[in-house]
């Protein structure tokens, strides 16, 4: 009957990504999966956007650093470098970046399943209005199989959160290891 409640989540902020930047800060300010403070639907409606906006700008985060090896190419033709020189540097760049990369990718897989299980708490918060309640800290559901599917909910963007964090962890050792 009772949900668990579960800790804070924020997103990754790793990035020069402005889009994605301010809604990770939005986040952390908002504490938007926190769902013992919805008072209204609309306020489901509101997270439920914010899930969606944080997900497109996450995907753009990775579509931008999975095209930077590219970029970085473009700018050495640009800068003038070519040759061996040119692939000499960016052999150089390729090697640290790369190395990061499937990091990043889980990093990024984490934010994604947060808002899209962010998104399924509204939708099921919305489905079963009026029969739920905040009780003592915790979500009070009126069906036992509800709460437990709630609990599900929370279990699945804690984890994703607990992901995240190894992953964020992971890239800072790996960045910590590259030269200088």
């Amino acid at each position: 009957r009772h949900t668990r409640y579960w800790r804070d989540w924020s997103s990754d902020v790793c990035s020069s990504d402005l889009d994605y930047t301010k809604l990770a800060e939005k986040n952390e300010a908002e504490n938007y999966a926190d769902m013992r403070t919805v008072k209204t639907k609309t306020e489901l409606a509101t997270r439920r956007d914010f899930a969606r906006q944080l997900m497109k700008a996450n995907s753009e985060l990775l579509t931008f650093m999975e095209a930077s090896d590219s970029r970085f190419r473009e700018k050495l033709r640009k800068l003038g470098v070519t040759g061996s020189e040119a692939e000499k540097v960016a052999a150089g760049f390729s090697r640290g970046f790369g190395r990061s990369m499937p990091t990043v990718r889980r990093v990024r897989k984490a934010d994604e399943s947060m808002c899209k299980t962010l998104i399924s708490m509204c939708d099921l918060l919305e489905a079963e209005w009026g029969k739920w309640e905040v009780k003592d800290e915790d979500i009070v559901f009126a069906d036992d199989k509800v709460a437990e599917r709630y609990n599900e909910l929370v279990d699945a963007i804690t984890k994703a959160a607990d992901d995240q964090i190894t992953a964020q962890r992971e890239m800072i050792e790996l960045q910590q290891r590259l030269p200088h």
